[in-house]
């Protein structure tokens, strides 16, 4: 015990000192390379745009525009800007002329602040520095007080960074001080539950944490025009009509005269837009939500009879989002228990962490709306459809066996009424229903019980969700994909073979875009060019940018049981065909690639976890190499996920909470 408390107090001590070095560099930089203190001269400078200086040397900013500083003649490492305060984040791009290069300028860097006292930014002058010009975004609107070259920032320490880091590395200290990297997971001991309740709590905070817009409840009947309301809230109010058609107000006439009402150009060039109906599915002269029920019927209903109030889009996603952390845990430990995987301990919850991280729920719960709460939901029933059916598979009890399998047909059922497409991935259950409803080593009487628990609600679930497409678009199968007022008439989107490879690419392959602002990582816009039609492309990346999903390679290293691998290879032949189907039918999204995360993540985390547990035969060293390997996999993985809840498609957190968001910020800073 001496020794571990040693230990501790050593590493306190030297994060202490790497702590004090870090936050204060900037002072250290200036005093160590001898650069003066020099107030900004702002008679020299030009202002262009909307930027204005001011008699008393202040400058306005309040758009797009520039503002360049000469004859500053000095040598130059930071620049810091006084500011007034305002609660918003601004950028601008830097550029700087010196010694080094006095007639062309060179840029420095893009930079971004919450006005507010003094902000200090990296400029380092090739011998003197000779101008320096700042051109501010569109969306600039404060006011600079002063502007000072080389002005030491005063001391600085950040509590909550050097305790992280020391948490993290006490916590290393301890498993190698007491072996922890050999406790093997028991699922009926307190230590490995301890584990996991602590990894969900976690996660329900980062939960918390990227819920920011639209949180709180709205009174029904609605007040404002229906228009205005988010698309399940429109599908709630069509409902309680007793419709499926919304309730939006549009020119049905306007519509039926055009060509094709599904061609956004011509929309634009008669209509003057799409307006309020965009992503809507318009369909013999009424609008219909495409998108998956199950939200509204599971979450919205139910609290709106309890207290008459309906849940705004933020509080719809939080719910399924929270639901989802103990769906995905619930699954990974039923796979666990049915295929006997006992690893390391603490492997097991940060498997579990990188699962749960990497099926991208907290990515999709930060960009709040049907098309992410959709995916969500899938996600949410997927993996209760996985867990109800291992632990149907492995109940003792038939009572309790066919209570699962009653739960896992109205999961599958609520998979298709939230997201078709995630319901294929049911066949890498197959064995698992192949043993409860045709081996031959149970009675004919329990294999009927089965069929019949799992059949009759699967069939009436089945025929809701046919008799919900016929009474909205004519077709029990027509989930209404063709309908869509989007960017193109989506019936002309062809599977064609030639869009495998590039599904491929920017399913699987693509990275995300390395950026030197935090978070570091962003959605990355990459167009292939081969695609030979409309075909819509956003910034995105692929599964294999998070770690963990490449343990499907360890497939074939598996210990022979041919109906776990059946199932392995099956979920990873399924995403391949997914990712195919909607790259032909959709286009190139990261909720796209959400519709792969889960099933591939959670294929390979029990991959990796199963090729640890063999580590168990090798010496204490080769255990341990193999853990930590294994765990910074996993780490990893959650690391890349988590900076997609700081930079996504609407930068809700960067946008809305940007205190929130430059906390975090400044961890790095």
């Amino acid at each position: 015990m001496k020794s571990f408390v040693r230990s501790l107090f050593i590493l306190f001590t030297v994060l202490c000192v790497a702590e004090l070095a870090f936050a204060n560099r900037q002072s250290i930089a200036i005093a160590l390379g001898g650069a003066d203190t020099v107030a900004a001269d702002m008679t020299n400078a030009t202002a262009t745009g909307s930027v204005s200086v001011y008699s008393d040397g202040t400058v306005s900013v309040r758009g797009k525009g520039s503002l360049k500083i000469e004859n500053v003649d000095a040598k130059t490492l930071y620049v810091t800007l006084n500011t007034k305060k305002y609660s918003h984040y601004y950028t601008f791009s830097l550029y700087k002329t010196d010694d080094a290069s006095s007639i062309n300028r060179v840029f420095v860097g893009k930079n971004r602040f919450i006005p507010g006292g003094d902000s200090i930014f990296g400029i380092t002058s090739g011998g003197n520095l000779h101008s320096v010009t700042f051109e501010f975004d569109t969306h600039s609107l404060f006011t600079v007080n002063s502007i000072t070259f080389n002005q030491k920032p005063p001391f600085s320490f950040n509590v909550v960074r050097l305790l992280i880091l020391f948490a993290a590395g006490a916590f290393i200290i301890a498993i190698l001080k007491y072996r922890l990297f050999l406790r093997q997971y028991a699922p009926d001991r307190s230590p490995a539950n301890a584990y996991i309740a602590a990894a969900l709590l976690v996660c329900v905070v980062f939960t918390g944490l990227s819920t920011v817009k639209a949180v709180g409840f709205d009174k029904y009947p609605f007040t404002k025009p229906m228009a205005e309301y988010d698309e399940y809230s429109q599908l709630f109010d069509a409902f309680i009509k007793g419709q499926t058609n919304l309730d939006i107000p549009f020119d049905p006439s306007a519509f039926a005269a055009l060509d094709n009402p599904y061609d956004y150009y011509e929309r634009r060039e008669k209509l003057g837009g799409t307006g309020d109906l965009w992503d809507r599915a318009y369909h013999n002269g009424k609008l219909y939500c495409y998108f998956g029920a199950a939200p509204v019927l599971l979450i919205y209903m139910p609290i709106y009879l309890v207290s008459g109030y309906v849940p705004m889009a933020g509080t719809a996603t939080f719910i399924p989002t929270v639901a989802a952390i103990f769906a995905l845990t619930a699954a990974f430990l039923a796979a666990l228990r049915h295929y006997g995987i006992k690893p390391p301990a603490l492997l097991v919850t940060s498997g579990l962490a990188a699962l749960i991280c990497g099926s991208l729920i907290f990515f999709l719960n930060a960009h709040p709306s049907m098309y992410y709460n959709a995916v969500l939901s899938g996600i949410l029933f997927l993996s209760l459809t996985v867990s109800f059916s291992y632990r149907a598979a492995d109940a003792g009890k038939p009572a309790w066996r066919m209570a699962y399998l009653v739960l896992a047909a109205l999961s599958a059922v609520f998979t298709v009424g939230s997201r078709p497409t995630l319901l294929l991935f049911a066949l890498m259950l197959a064995p698992l229903y192949i043993d409860l409803l045709f081996s031959k080593k149970r009675a004919v009487a329990e294999k009927l019980k089965n069929l019949a628990a799992f059949g009759v609600p699967l069939a009436v679930g089945a025929f809701a969700v046919m008799a919900y497409n016929i009474a909205r678009f004519g077709s029990p199968f027509d989930f209404g994909n063709n309908y869509q007022l989007t960017f193109n008439d989506t019936s002309y989107n062809t599977v064609s073979l030639y869009k495998f490879f590039p599904a491929i690419y920017h399913y699987f392959l693509q990275m995300p875009a390395v950026t030197g602002m935090f978070p570091f990582l962003e959605l990355n816009k990459v167009s292939l060019d081969v695609y030979r039609e409309y075909t819509y492309t956003y910034g995105s990346f692929g599964v294999f940018a998070l770690p963990a999903s490449l343990g499907i390679f360890g497939i074939p290293s598996l210990r022979s049981d041919k109906a776990k691998k059946f199932t392995y290879v099956s979920a990873v032949a399924v995403a391949v065909a997914v990712a195919f189907f909607d790259m032909c039918k959709a286009g190139v999204h990261p909720r796209y690639v959400a519709d792969i995360a889960f099933p591939l993540m959670f294929i390979g985390v029990l991959t990796l976890l199963e090729l640890a547990q063999y580590a168990s035969g090798l010496s204490e060293r080769a255990r341990r190499h193999v853990f930590f390997a294994v765990n910074t996999v996993f780490v990893l993985t959650v690391i890349v996920a988590a900076a997609f809840l700081f930079a996504n498609e609407a930068d809700n957190m960067y946008n809305l909470s940007p205190r929130l968001f430059g906390f975090f910020e400044k961890l790095f800073a």
